[in-house]
């Protein structure tokens, strides 16, 4: 396949999401990126928590090492039902429904799609999220505001005030940035 063709897990999230009159899908240029990610990461625990209609999901599995797993975690059970199937044949990929903290029973992280909610706008929600990364491993967080600041956009403040994270913020699209956040690794 071409680089530039979208993989067909992607497809099917995508028109999953249009029959549903879902929005909020993970953008294309995001979702390339995680791919990357993805596929940076060998013997890798990846992880997702909001799942939409599957679209980071199907970008994270079309770049998982056969050696790594996927776990993603929505709490709407109607989205859960409706996706799951697309995943049903891939043993490394699974999908579970409950609330967002639930993706701690699966962690820690190598790489961790924070893409809604508590998980990603509150601070307690932000800390306990970020505290499922490992050392070295990487938080994404999509659908951030190109231009804003920290001192302007609580999220970014939250994000960037930690000091166990270095972090920079990508600009995929016009009107999208994606920030990623490392964990680092403690002193020797």
């Amino acid at each position: 396949m071409p680089n530039n063709e979208l993989p067909g897990l992607v497809k099917v999230a995508l028109d999953r999401a249009f029959e549903n009159n879902f929005s909020d899908s993970c953008s294309v240029p995001t979702g390339r990126l995680l791919r990357v990610l993805a596929a940076s990461r060998l013997n890798a625990q990846v992880g997702e928590i909001g799942i939409g209609y599957g679209a980071g999901t199907a970008w994270l599995a079309s770049g998982l090492a056969s050696s790594s797993t996927l776990t993603a975690v929505d709490h709407d059970e109607n989205r859960v039902r409706v996706v799951s199937p697309a995943f049903k044949g891939i043993p490394t990929v699974k999908v579970v429904r409950g609330d967002w903290s639930v993706i701690a029973g699966y962690g820690p992280f190598d790489l961790l799609f924070i893409d809604a909610g508590p998980a990603k706008h509150e601070p307690e929600g932000l800390s306990r999220s970020l505290s499922l990364i490992k050392p070295g491993g990487i938080a994404v967080f999509d659908d951030m505001t190109p231009g804003r600041t920290a001192e302007d956009d609580p999220t970014r403040r939250m994000i960037y005030s930690r000091s166990d994270f270095v972090c920079t913020e990508v600009r995929v699209r016009e009107e999208e940035s994606v920030i990623l956040a490392v964990r680092l690794q403690p002193p020797a």
